[in-house]
C-alpha cells in the first residue's frame, strides 16, 4: 500500500505507525500527515517558539505529563518516540473519525468534534501570535474552520480528508 510520505521514512518506523493507526482505528494516512505537518517526519524537530520537539511535536509540558521530557523526545529515533506518540494518543482512541479529528487531538484536542466556529486562538494572546498564519480570513481569531481550511492547503494530491476506512 502506497501512503503519503511514506518515502521519507524507513519500514520499521512506517510499520510502528500503521500499527498504532490500526490500534486507534483511523487510517494510517492520517498519522503521517500529521506527522509530516507537524515536523517534517524528522524526529529531531524543534519549534523555535513552544520548545515542542518530536515528530507530533511534543509540548514541554505534555512530554512531561506523559512521564518524560522534551529534551529526552529530541535525543530519541522516530521508531523509539513511537511508545510516547502512542501513549499521547490513547486517550482519543474511537474519538477520531476524520483527519481534522487526528490533527486536532495534537494541536488542540479541545477543538475534536468542534463547530467551524468555534474559536481556538484570539488576537493578543501568545497561541495566536505563534499561529496567526492560521487566521485565514484575517480576523484576528483562529477557529476550527481556519485549522481546516489551512489544513488543506498541504495535503498530498487527491486526498479526502474525511474519508473512512
Amino acid at each position: 500500500m502506497k501512503l503519503p510520505y511514506d518515502h521519507l521514512i524507513g519500514p520499521q518506523l512506517l510499520a510502528a505507525i500503521i500499527d498504532l493507526a490500526q490500534w486507534l482505528g483511523i487510517r494510517p494516512e492520517w498519522l503521517l500527515i500529521v506527522m509530516h505537518k507537524e515536523s517534517s517526519l524528522n524526529p529531531k524537530a524543534i519549534n523555535k517558539h513552544s520548545g515542542a520537539s518530536g515528530l507530533i511535536q511534543f509540548m514541554p509540558g505534555t512530554a512531561k505529563g506523559l512521564g518524560t521530557t522534551v529534551e529526552a523526545i529530541r535525543v530519541m529515533t522516530g521508531l523509539q518516540q513511537m511508545d510516547w506518540v502512542r501513549k499521547y494518543y490513547a486517550p482519543y482512541r474511537g474519538r477520531m473519525h476524520n483527519l481534522f479529528d487526528t490533527y486536532f487531538a495534537v494541536f488542540y484536542p479541545a477543538a475534536i468534534g468542534k463547530p467551524v466556529d468555534f474559536v481556538l486562538f484570539a488576537k493578543g494572546c501568545k497561541a495566536y501570535a505563534w499561529n496567526k498564519a492560521l487566521d485565514m480570513n484575517h480576523n484576528g481569531v483562529v477557529t476550527v474552520g481556519d485549522v481546516k481550511a489551512w489544513l488543506m492547503n498541504y495535503l498530498p494530491d487527491d486526498f479526502d480528508p474525511c474519508d473512512c476506512h
